[in-house]
């Protein structure tokens, strides 16, 4: 089995998010974490198992991911009996990764722009009725306000489409996974070689401590059983 390791490098957790218009308050070791769950969520796999074929239940024993909250960064471990077939898996989970998140974010920004699109469509109903009567100078003014907060959510729907589509991925860097050039487990030759040495090291010991051990004087003869005296019968 060869095991292909793909590294994620993710964009600070305190940047600008796609609801948000500045920056949010992201506790960074959460944040990682939370991203490295997703990397081996269920919607990832599924997405991974589409690119490759393999059943997504299959694909989970396979995929693993370490997070380093300090560096920001996610390990994407991958196992195959094949070195390529492991580098391709590794690189597949880390695409569709970010494909998910993309997805996820861009379905966001439609759900909040339907919600401004709503309110925009009130505040014009509300502009057409005013217009009718603008020698008033409250309705005047309350119509200047109107238009203004329409502007400002044309402005907050612009940059919610914007952000979808500049901040849809958390990852800044990405390192390709590379075909291992040896396998994972078994590794036989080293494990041979170990036992063998282990061996060898139990064959040499042997004469020390048999050579240590303390023996009776006049050998085994001094320890052997005397015979019962013989006993007649009366």
């Amino acid at each position: 089995t060869y095991e292909a390791v793909a590294q994620v490098i993710l964009h600070d957790a305190g940047s600008a998010g796609v609801l948000d218009a500045g920056a949010v308050d992201i506790d960074p070791e959460r944040y990682v974490m939370q991203q490295a769950n997703l990397m081996t969520s269920r919607a990832v796999l599924e997405r991974v198992a589409e690119q490759t074929g393999e059943p997504a239940d299959g694909l989970s024993d396979r995929i693993s991911v370490e997070a380093d909250s300090d560096l920001a960064q996610l390990d994407v471990a991958a196992l195959a009996p094949d070195p390529r077939v492991a580098a391709s898996l590794a690189n597949t989970v880390v695409d569709a990764y970010e494909q998910v998140i993309r997805n996820q974010s861009e379905a966001r920004a439609e759900r909040v722009t339907e919600v401004l699109q709503e309110q925009m469509d009130a505040v014009q109903d509300q502009i057409a009725e005013l217009r009718t009567d603008q020698d008033n100078a409250v309705t005047a003014n309350r119509l200047a306000a109107l238009q203004s907060e329409l502007v400002g959510l044309e402005a907050r729907a612009g940059e919610v489409t914007a952000n979808a589509v500049m901040t849809g991925s958390p990852v800044q860097l990405r390192e390709e996974a590379l075909p291992p050039t040896e396998p994972a487990a078994p590794q036989p030759l080293r494990n041979g070689g170990i036992a063998a040495f282990l061996a060898l090291c139990v064959a040499s010991a042997l004469p020390y401590w048999r050579g240590r051990i303390p023996r009776p004087a006049g050998g085994a003869a001094r320890h052997a059983p005397r015979p019962l005296p013989a006993t007649t019968r009366t």
